[in-house]
């Protein structure tokens, strides 16, 4: 890949992949530049903790990133998408509405801040199914409260504020769970590792 002289100076200044995206002609070549650059930085762990700083010898961790670039299709569509993540796959998408830009880097961890990511991970893996109740809840309110929305619109004018309050809150609810579930995910990252995983860049594991 041709070097990116702006681009390389974004990086090496920790701006957001948003502002890097504009230095080329598509998103998915932005991140595809972004991806390679931090595997060659993240090349070889470096003698240190990665979520204490700490000088450590412990066995390298292999940490895959990964960001799903989403087609005009499925613009749309994000709140189905985050659904299918939060059943864990158990929803197949169409391969052909997104594309996948993925990387590694290595690291270290010492052996208490290793124990403490592995517990977040079990706690992250718990609270999966907890949001995906929630959210699914939270939708068949708001798809119930919007069919009786147009039943109100159109032959029960007294009914209508309260559907539409109904709906507003099922809308809100679902968008804070969605957020949730994104800022879920990166609880368990290192401290010092959340700028390698810049949204929309999530880990998907370190082994």
């Amino acid at each position: 890949m041709i070097s990116n002289s702006d681009a390389d100076t974004a990086i090496d200044n920790g701006k957001p992949l948003k502002e890097l995206v504009p230095l080329f002609p598509s998103r998915i070549m932005a991140y595809e530049y972004y991806a390679q650059k931090m595997a060659e930085r993240f090349l070889a762990a470096k003698p240190e903790c990665a979520n204490c700083g700490q000088p450590t010898d412990a066995e390298p961790l292999s940490f895959v990133w990964r960001a799903t670039v989403h087609t005009a299709k499925t613009v749309g569509s994000s709140f189905f998408l985050t659904l299918t993540l939060l059943m864990g796959g158990m929803v197949q998408v169409n391969q052909q509405n997104f594309i996948p830009v993925a990387f590694s880097t290595e690291h270290r961890l010492c052996p208490s801040c290793r124990q403490r990511y592995n517990l977040k991970r079990a706690a992250v893996g718990a609270l999966h199914y907890l949001f995906f109740i929630l959210l699914f809840v939270a939708f068949l309110i708001t798809a119930i409260a919007l069919v009786f929305f147009f039943v109100g619109l159109f032959y029960a004018h007294e009914m209508l504020l309260g559907v539409s309050s109904l709906l507003t809150g099922g809308l809100l609810v679902s968008g804070l769970l969605a957020v949730g579930y994104q800022k879920l995910q990166r609880w368990p990252i290192p401290s010092l590792l959340r700028r390698v995983g810049q949204l929309p860049f999530a880990l998907e594991k370190a082994q």
